[in-house]
């Protein structure tokens, strides 16, 4: 997806979505976006893996606050993971940040410590991605040693 920058997202982009409750720290849930409020700076979206009514697989619908709603970041093909770098795992419905702790089984795996909960979980390397911050409608590979997560 490109726009400008600055411009808001239309109605059906696909963006990621934080969400400002307790235990959803440092957590991005992919969305579309259904209408955009600028006079509030807000969004309405439609949750991709969120889902209101698990029967009927609606899925769940909030308006979030502008600040909380980014492009979805590029995919940046195969990587190769190393200790202490940060990434993005796909986990509970959502892309958490954590740090990788351990490259498994010929670099298939990886454990990822998430310092907001303590755990460390394996996952198959295509369920991680390179963790990058979006800043000033551009991403960026963070510093590690000046990200706090």
């Amino acid at each position: 997806m490109t726009r400008p920058p600055g411009e808001p997202f239309r109605t059906g982009d696909k963006v990621e979505v934080s969400i400002d409750e307790e235990g959803f720290h440092g957590s991005w849930y992919e969305a579309r976006v259904a209408r955009f409020m600028p006079k509030l700076a807000r969004y309405t979206i439609d949750y991709e893996t969120i889902v209101v009514d698990t029967e009927e697989c609606r899925p769940l619908r909030e308006t979030v606050p502008a600040s909380n709603v980014r492009p979805r970041p590029p995919h940046l093909g195969a990587a190769w993971y190393a200790i202490h770098q940060l990434v993005d795992a796909y986990h509970n419905e959502g892309w958490w940040t954590g740090v990788v702790s351990e490259v498994r089984s010929g670099e298939k795996y990886v454990n990822v410590f998430f310092p907001s909960s303590g755990e460390t979980i394996a996952f198959r390397t295509s369920e991680v991605r390179a963790h990058l911050e979006w800043i000033n409608d551009r991403w960026v590979v963070p510093d590690p040693r000046k990200t706090d997560i």
